[in-house]
């Protein structure tokens, strides 16, 4: 009688590769343009992606509640705030907590 085995064989994989599975395809692009770019906001981030502010806006929020992303500073314009957003140094899953 033969053994069985349940165990999963180990598998290599990138983790960049992975993370980006789990994301909307856009957020790579996002996070890809600042990381590029340097800081800036979801509306010039709209401008230079093609896509609409609304989404790119929800996208960088999400990368932010991760803590991929950080804001950088905001300036007020015209009576409204515009943030500016930048890849953080250190994920927040990743810092340590010691």
């Amino acid at each position: 009688m033969s053994q069985r085995n349940d165990e999963v064989p180990a598998v290599s994989v990138p983790w960049q590769w992975l993370a980006e599975l789990a994301m909307h395809p856009l957020q790579p692009r996002v996070y890809r343009a600042i990381l590029d770019g340097g800081p800036t906001s979801p509306a010039d981030l709209s401008m230079e992606l093609d896509e609409p502010l609304a989404t790119v806006s929800y996208h960088v929020t999400k990368l932010a509640d991760q803590g991929l992303l950080e804001l950088d500073r905001t300036v007020p314009i015209r009576g409204a705030v515009k943030h500016f957003y930048r890849v953080a140094s250190t994920p927040d899953r990743y810092r340590s907590t010691s």
